[in-house]
């Protein structure tokens, strides 16, 4: 019975000190909160993809996706077709701008095409639904390209393709994940209207580290937390941004930093939970500073 005790306590020790750290480790499709990283596509946005006939490529449709919000594009949906001499192929793939930080989930190698053939096997991303869990458990994808769906033809007659994307608005969700210094960041992409050279791109997500802060406690400090109508903003180098988001999502303050000690009045903010996030280069630092 003791050792029951003492397990229990040591396992909700863990979630009581740790959340940020739990949370950090996995992400659901469909899912957010007001500390995550999300955006709607209002309206939903629609990429077709050109069906070159021979001649001079046309330029592939491309959509490019910054998962984070930290102004560099991570990933992009790409699609493309192309004819002649009656054959030709069209792809729709996802592909990571950065192979080894940005990596996609894989959902299955397609059989259509073996190996001794032609054509290299094609590994197709996976379909998850909403509330599937997106974690290292997963098989994440070492390469830089996943088709959603992809056709092959010869003399006017389907030869071979492969879609793992059923048309539906609840079950189309794309898992990807960022490696950063610190912290792998989960995210989702959610499409519907996957069709030989369509797809529709409606929100995407991507979960943030809320401990992230003290892993550069040589770059900025924020104290005291919780407070009551203070807080310092402690930077040693300058050019940071800061924008404060309240428990619904609504940006509250948006200023840039001066290197040194930044005081930030919250006198007039309502007691409650509050986001401080703090932008500099390519570098995104997220604290959750509670106002008593």
């Amino acid at each position: 019975m003791k050792n029951f005790v003492f397990t229990f306590w040591i396992v909700l020790s863990y979630f009581i000190v740790c959340p940020s750290e739990a949370f950090s480790q996995y992400f659901l499709a469909g899912q957010h909160s007001v500390s995550d990283y999300y955006v709607n596509i209002d309206p939903d946005s629609t990429v077709i993809g050109p069906n070159n006939h021979g001649g001079n490529p046309l330029p592939a449709a491309i959509y490019q996706i910054d998962i984070n919000g930290d102004s560099v594009n991570d990933f992009h949906l790409y699609s493309y077709g192309f004819w002649m001499n009656g054959g030709g192929d069209s792809e729709l793939s996802i592909r990571s701008n950065e192979i080894n930080n940005c990596q996609i989930a894989f959902g299955y190698y397609d059989t259509c095409h073996q190996p001794n053939s032609n054509y290299s096997l094609f590994s197709m991303a996976k379909s998850l639904k909403k509330n599937d869990t997106i974690n290292d458990k997963l098989d994440w994808n070492q390469g830089g390209r996943f088709f959603l769906t992809y056709t092959d033809w010869i003399w006017m007659a389907y030869n071979c393709g492969g879609n793992s994307f059923v048309n539906s608005t609840e079950d189309n969700y794309i898992a990807v994940r960022l490696f950063q210094p610190n912290d792998t960041l989960y995210g989702w992409i959610k499409v519907t209207n996957v069709n030989a050279l369509i797809v529709t791109v409606q929100e995407f997500a991507c979960n943030k580290k809320n401990t992230g802060i003290d892993e550069h406690n040589d770059l900025v400090r924020i104290y005291p937390i919780p407070t009551n109508n203070y807080i310092t903003i402690e930077t040693q180098m300058p050019d940071f941004h800061l924008i404060i988001y309240n428990q619904y999502g609504m940006e509250t303050l948006n200023k840039n930093l001066v290197k040194g000690n930044n005081l930030i009045e919250l006198s007039s903010y309502a007691n409650g939970a509050y986001i401080f996030k703090l932008l500099r280069n390519n570098s995104i630092i997220i604290k959750k500073v509670i106002k008593q």
